[in-house]
């Protein structure tokens, strides 16, 4: 009895030790996760995921949640958290942002990352990632955000970042296209069949006189409609930015963000 006593002990004295190490270890520098909106075995490939990308690229490529921004903006916060010393981060990079009480995002690039990652190329990244978050699945957006940087970067690196006339091809969904081919099909056919339908009726509804003027012995040699006036109003055309570019309003670089 006391040997097991003394096993049970010395056992637990070694996980007391070794536990805290290997948690340690779980999540890279390049991803906390302070929101909490990855388990463990999550963060620890994500985190090996960016630690290799920016390994690759020699430059930061970086993840940062928090539950608040503490009346921050995104933008700024962004900005201080990449730029902090203590995080370690190089000149060249680029971090994204996840605020989950406000539901903001946002992603912020650093010296190359500003080449790489161009204002057109961020719409497009954000728009992506955004779609991600907005469903909840957080460990998808960080993925989508980590292979989007190592494609944005790639391309970059042969001199012709992603821009206005240079965009990334979106993957083809073939459930997507099926269903609104599926869709499109079922709105022609009905087109189809109630023009058909149509065609079999024999009484149709009269809107001139013409034709009971006819049939009394009289005939029209000639009708036509005569245009009186017409009444243009016009109404301004409000603009709408939508998410946009956020500058360093409050402090803070560039990038783009948004709400999900």
């Amino acid at each position: 009895m006391k040997k097991i006593l003394v096993f049970l002990l010395t056992l637990s004295l070694l996980l007391s030790f070794t536990l805290p190490s290997f948690a340690s270890h779980t999540v890279s520098r390049r991803l906390n996760d302070g929101a909490g909106l990855l388990n463990a075995s999550e963060a620890q490939e994500l985190g090996k995921e960016l630690d290799r990308l920016s390994e690759k690229w020699d430059m930061d490529v970086a993840v940062v949640t928090v539950s608040s921004l503490d009346g921050d903006y995104p933008s700024s916060y962004a900005y201080r958290y990449y730029n902090d010393a203590a995080n370690g981060f190089g000149t060249d990079g680029v971090l994204l942002l996840i605020a989950m009480q406000s539901r903001d995002y946002y992603v912020y690039p650093s010296g190359y990352g500003e080449t790489a990652f161009t204002y057109a190329g961020l719409e497009y990244l954000c728009d992506r990632v955004a779609e991600e978050l907005s469903e909840g699945e957080y460990a998808d957006a960080i993925e989508e955000y980590a292979e989007q940087c190592d494609d944005y970067i790639a391309q970059a690196k042969k001199g012709k970042p992603y821009d206005d006339d240079n965009m990334p091809k979106a993957p083809f969904d073939l459930v997507k296209n099926l269903l609104i081919s599926i869709g499109i099909g079922l709105f022609i056919g009905l087109v189809v069949a109630f023009g058909m339908k149509s065609a079999l009726k024999t009484e149709r509804r009269r809107y001139g006189a013409v034709e009971y003027v006819d049939k009394k012995g009289l005939k029209v040699t000639h009708a036509s409609d005569i245009y009186l006036y017409s009444t243009v109003t016009r109404v301004r055309r409000q603009q709408n930015n939508g998410g946009g570019m956020h500058s360093s309003s409050g402090g803070g670089g560039g990038g783009r963000g948004g709400k999900f």
